[in-house]
């Protein structure tokens, strides 16, 4: 599990306040039943001069979370595409792992939702797509 720690310090440098982002997380990976070790890996990025991300879970997804925050400087902003990337990339690997699986597709499954569901197949469907998670979090400081 990695740890990710940030704080924000404030200074008083001769009447001028001045903050600053601490931040701080580690390298270990883990690899499934193999278990963990530290490998030198960045699991940090500086966004803009005021905005860290730091990760915890995927590292190999974390490139695809931030794609597109370069574009903004206002936190809020870079808060909302991060939420948007990772609700993409959620629905790419349950269409890729799960839809393509049983060739269905989203709009098979919003059709049948109305109904009784009585087929056990379709009953794990649904309870994979919605228990799915990217074990992946982002901590956003700024």
């Amino acid at each position: 599990m990695t740890i990710c720690i940030s704080a924000v310090a404030t200074e008083k440098e001769n009447e001028k306040v001045k903050e600053t982002i601490v931040f701080s997380t580690d390298h270990m990976i883990s690899v499934g039943n193999l278990g963990q070790f530290e490998k030198e890996i960045k699991k940090n990025k500086v966004l803009n001069k005021n905005t860290i991300a730091m990760l915890s879970g995927n590292t190999l997804l974390f490139d695809r979370i931030l794609d597109g925050t370069e574009d903004f400087h206002d936190f809020y902003k870079i808060r909302n595409k991060i939420l948007e990337n990772f609700s993409k990339i959620r629905k790419e690997i349950i269409k890729r792992e799960v839809y393509d699986l049983f060739s269905i597709d989203e709009n098979y499954i919003r059709n049948i939702l109305p109904t009784p569901i009585q087929n056990p197949f379709i009953q794990k469907i649904l309870e994979t797509t919605s228990e799915f998670s990217l074990q992946t979090n982002i901590l956003l400081c700024g």
